[in-house]
């Protein structure tokens, strides 16, 4: 059966050329795709621990994050079933429930429509001084958007810009150095190693002197390769310097819709999957149908039994 891969979203616009480009880009086209596709369904009917077979746009996303390595791949979309199992407080939320629905309001997260110059696309992370923030509840979020995402948008990775308006010495305050771990802990853990979305750079803006000790914080638990992407900006007129003035929002003086009003699509787009998300989150792999015994995976452990993850 012929890929499709059409642009079906306004959120994540794209055209054909940019999709042959992207393919291009990794010596590939759509006719390959259809073999890869066959030959990695056929290796999940191997898999009587996986309760699931993931949609071709799925597997198609997986395929492009991991440079159509085909074993990589299949690694990932494992992973992407086990690793509930290890981490259960990331999949017991849906998009309706009120954690989740406050979480929009002090936490923004939204993908700019249109692809960058390099096919990428633009994401935009800004946090609102709230009472109920809950790390947990944001990587939770985002891992249920991920999942949405990746059955609508192809890129070739994203670029980031960091808000940094309103981190101050109150959040500082609420962020233990075992949070920060923890933080980096379930991001390393549920999407470097399950989704693998590669970025190119992250622009932060307005940091002020208490969300520049948060930044050092951070920068200190990544890797050498990861410090060298981060560029921190003095204003937001340097931004321009990177993107054109309707790949930027309003509120960075371009043409694009506001922050609030594309933060407010993107939830209204996550919670009309709440059916469909609510299902998802329950599907877990049983342990004891593996057909073959791990070999010391740093996250699930020996021959199934898995690792409980200290993040409390």
């Amino acid at each position: 059966m012929p890929v499709v891969l059409e642009c079906k979203s306004p959120l994540f616009l794209y055209t054909e050329d940019d999709v042959n480009k992207i393919l291009e880009n990794h010596g590939k086209k759509l006719k390959d795709l259809e073999v890869d596709l066959v030959s990695i369904k056929e290796w999940f009917k191997t898999q009587p621990h996986i309760p699931i077979t993931p949609s071709d746009r799925l597997i198609i996303f997986f395929m492009l994050m991991n440079k159509f390595l085909i074993e990589k791949t299949k690694s990932r979309l494992e992973m992407n079933y086990s690793i509930r199992n290890v981490m259960p407080e990331l999949y017991c939320l849906s998009p309706l429930h009120p954690k989740i629905r406050e979480s929009h309001r002090y936490f923004k997260v939204i993908g700019m429509p249109k692809l960058t110059k390099g096919l990428r696309r633009l994401c935009i992370i800004k946090y609102f001084d709230d009472v109920s923030f809950n790390i947990t509840t944001i990587i939770s979020r985002t891992i249920m958007s991920m999942e949405i995402f990746a059955l609508y948008d192809i890129n070739n990775g994203n670029e980031y810009i960091c808000d940094y308006t309103n981190v101050n010495l109150s959040l500082i305050s609420k962020i233990k150095p075992t949070d920060i771990m923890k933080l980096m802990r379930l991001s390393d853990v549920s999407i470097n190693k399950v989704y693998a979305n590669r970025f190119s750079v992250v622009h932060f803006i307005n940091v002020s002197a208490a969300g520049e000790t948060l930044f050092n914080m951070f920068k200190m638990c990544m890797k050498p390769k990861l410090r060298q992407r981060m560029l921190v900006h003095k204003n937001i007129e340097s931004l321009k310097e990177f993107y054109s003035l309707d790949m930027l929002p309003k509120d960075y003086g371009g043409t694009a819709k506001s922050l609030d009003e594309i933060s407010e699509d993107f939830q209204e787009f996550l919670e009309s999957y709440d059916e469909y998300l609510s299902k998802w989150i329950k599907i877990r792999v049983d342990a004891k149908l593996r057909p073959e015994p791990l070999v010391n995976d740093d996250i699930l452990g020996y021959y199934g039994n898995f690792k409980k993850l200290d993040v409390d």
